[in-house]
């Protein structure tokens, strides 16, 4: 992959939230396969953060492709699938403007049944997140199937042959990859640029 320059771009699950730097999906794309990834990832952030952030980040040094990541903070504060999405839209138009390939990750699902998680901003409940996670991240296929995005829908890889979420693959919170979610996140982006 000659002078492939990746830039990950999102949020907690980009930065690597609460486990050791070395097991994150970004980090194991440098260390093992040798390549120039950066981790643009900030815990927390919404995705009119990571919009504002990109032109900077776009300075810094010549991209040849960008991985997008985030939302489900925005759902967690109550924005609607379509205001999420448009913040989406508008990273991808800079990346079109620039040249540089753009690919969008949807997040995994959330897994109300494990979480220990009590507090949520502006939804009620786990259940009620998990639902408009899921209401987002439909949206968010629809449209970036529409627009022939490309996309990886990493809910199709958190779940098994039945359509259960695996737990085994999430933080005791539900919502954040463990190490072994980590590596299978790793796994699918490796093997969707060595494809390109």
């Amino acid at each position: 992959m000659e002078n492939f320059r990746l830039l990950c771009l999102g949020d907690s699950l980009t930065e690597g939230y609460d486990i050791d730097p070395r097991d994150c999906w970004v980090d194991l794309l440098r260390e093992r396969e040798g390549l120039d990834v950066t981790n643009a990832g900030i815990s927390g952030d919404m995705t009119a953060g990571m919009l504002a952030r990109l032109p900077l980040a776009l300075e810094k040094k010549e991209y040849t492709h960008v991985f997008i990541m985030g939302g489900t903070n925005d759902v967690e504060f109550g924005l609607s699938p379509n205001i999420i999405i448009s913040n989406i839209k508008a990273a991808m138009r800079q990346l079109r403007h620039h040249g540089i390939h753009c690919a969008v990750g949807i997040p995994m699902p959330f897994d109300d049944k494990k979480t220990n998680l009590t507090h949520f901003e502006y939804v009620g409940c786990g259940t009620e997140y998990s639902k408009k996670i899921d209401e987002y991240c439909d949206g968010l296929r629809s449209f970036l199937e529409e627009d022939e995005t490309a996309f990886i829908d990493f809910r199709e890889f958190f779940k098994d042959g039945n359509g259960r979420i695996r737990s085994d693959l999430f933080l005791p919170d539900g919502l954040h990859p463990n190490r072994d979610g980590h590596e299978l996140v790793y796994e699918k982006i490796l093997k969707y640029y060595s494809n390109l």
